[in-house]
């Protein structure tokens, strides 16, 4: 499956070097001169991938990002934010973007920063983390099934005998054992 990226920069000439570029390099790539324009692409699209700058017309980077995290469909798309400006990156940071190029930089930096967040954010897509549940009492482990079943990275397995934790462990190659004496302090159940 071919990756698409959205390129969004009020910079025409840039996107259309990048946007060149990257289609060499065999991804789909998205234009957008503008915040606005770049959230419809992305709503429309939902890219695997965006790359965008800070200062742009009609709607900034800023509030572009916010928007896409404030969507359930968009808020999992890694974003790599473009920026000349340093002082910019906390209010990213705040929307849980970690990942900065500074201008000016090369092609050569900007596709090695895509190539390890397509690959990063395939491999968090693909691995669950494995987790067994115990609670001797049967309604605690039904209420943390439903809590579960809403956590689509997790694969969860339940047990309410203490004897079987080992074996299912070894079994499902559980990452982590949440016993029913955490469940109490967690809150499940009072």
């Amino acid at each position: 499956m071919i990756d698409k990226i959205l390129l969004a920069d009020d910079e025409k000439d840039v996107v259309d070097i990048i946007k060149k570029r990257l289609s060499n390099e065999g991804y789909q790539v998205l234009g957008a001169y503008d915040g606005k324009k770049a959230l419809d692409l992305t709503n429309q699209y939902i890219p695997d991938l965006i790359v965008t700058d800070v200062m742009m017309p009609v709607m900034n980077g800023f509030e572009f990002c916010k928007a896409v995290k404030n969507n359930s469909q968009t808020r999992d798309i890694p974003i790599i934010v473009v920026s000349g400006n340093m002082k910019t990156e906390d209010a990213f940071l705040y929307l849980g973007i970690k990942d900065f190029l500074h201008k000016p930089f090369n092609l050569e930096q900007l596709q090695s920063k895509i190539i390890d967040k397509l690959a990063l954010s395939k491999e968090m897509h693909t691995q669950k983390t494995k987790m067994i549940f115990h609670s001797e009492r049967g309604k605690i482990l039904e209420t943390v099934k439903s809590m579960m079943s809403d956590v689509p990275q997790w694969s969860s397995a339940y047990t309410h005998e203490g004897r079987e934790i080992m074996s299912l462990a070894k079994k499902t190659g559980a990452d982590i054992i949440v016993l029913e004496s955490l469940l109490f302090i967690l809150g499940v159940y009072r």
